[in-house]
């Protein structure tokens, strides 16, 4: 759908300042819709879902440290820099977001700088698949938060982007021609 697209993977913070600044990127993938993102961004149809989840050291806790999502009020809650938390029903100044790689995410559980690492389940997962972390799985446990859904993943342009429109309507022709071929997987439908 485009000729010339060029693909790079930046840290998460980056890649959507440089987006909204008009700076190297012009379209940020797997953003969540949030109020604060709407002001600033324009959204495509949803393509993807992911799952609010949690990370902990099954060293340390022997049993699932949540049983409600109240209970991270109670533990030393972490997540990537940049990231969108809002399912967690915590204010930013309670979650410690300085790491800016997943490999500084597990030191910090390893070290006890954090509790619970918050994440969705389908990207730690992914990462660990592809072997992009030092993950021993008898070390870690990931679970859903309780009493969480799953939130729709959108590719986002800035709104001050001189082809908006142009990019997002291409991108939503582009994700429904793959709905309709049955390149998109079927459970993802669901929410468009």
């Amino acid at each position: 759908i485009f000729p010339d697209v060029q693909i790079s993977l930046r840290p998460w913070a980056r890649c959507v300042h440089e987006t909204l600044s008009l700076q190297d990127m012009d379209i940020a993938m797997a953003l969540m819709k949030t109020s604060e993102r709407e002001k600033s961004f324009l959204f495509s149809r949803s393509y993807h879902s992911l799952t609010p989840s949690y990370l902990y050291s099954s060293l340390r806790y022997k049993t699932p440290p949540l049983q409600k999502l109240a209970d991270l009020v109670r533990y030393k809650v972490c997540s990537l820099h940049g990231a969108a938390t809002f399912y967690t029903k915590l204010d930013a100044s309670q979650i410690e977001s300085g790491a800016t790689n997943y490999t500084s995410l597990l030191r910090k559980i390893d070290k006890a700088h954090c509790d619970i690492v918050v994440d969705m389940r389908e990207v730690l997962q992914g990462f660990f698949k592809l072997e992009l972390l030092p993950f021993q799985s008898e070390n870690y446990t990931i679970l859903a938060l309780p009493e969480t859904e799953k939130y729709p993943l959108h590719f986002g342009v800035s709104k001050r982007h001189p082809d908006s429109g142009r990019l997002i309507e291409k991108i939503n022709d582009a994700i429904e021609q793959m709905q309709k071929n049955g390149s998109q997987p079927a459970q993802q439908q669901a929410y468009f």
